[in-house]
């Protein structure tokens, strides 16, 4: 399943901010309170953190949202639809408890 056209890269980039954000800002001591304080971190410390070799796109994706709005919403819609419609369904009429792959499931079956 392609994250782009199941909208679970939306999702997961929002949820991202979101609950990092939300436990970022619990800690006692932490110089850093927000995913935009880790970027800003991981920017100051590019050595140390490895950014050039590891990057943080997935960081920057995840600071462009703005919480859970219509788009994520029809997004979140559309993987309980998949997973109940394909992978539940499948694991049903197959008798399944797991199912493992060596690359990420396509559930174009």
């Amino acid at each position: 399943m392609n994250p782009f056209v199941s909208g679970e890269g939306k999702a997961m980039d929002a949820e991202l901010k979101l609950d990092l954000n939300k436990y970022l800002e619990g800690l006692v001591v932490s110089p850093v309170r927000t995913l935009a304080d880790v970027i800003e971190f991981n920017k100051k410390f590019e050595k140390l953190e490895m950014t050039e070799k590891y990057g943080q796109q997935g960081l920057l994706d995840a600071q462009e949202t703005d919480g859970i709005n219509a788009e994520v919403k029809e997004a979140l819609l559309n993987l309980e639809n998949l997973s109940r419609d394909r992978l539940e369904k499948l694991m049903n009429e197959q008798k399944l408890d797991a199912v493992v792959t060596l690359e990420p499931i396509s559930l174009q079956f």
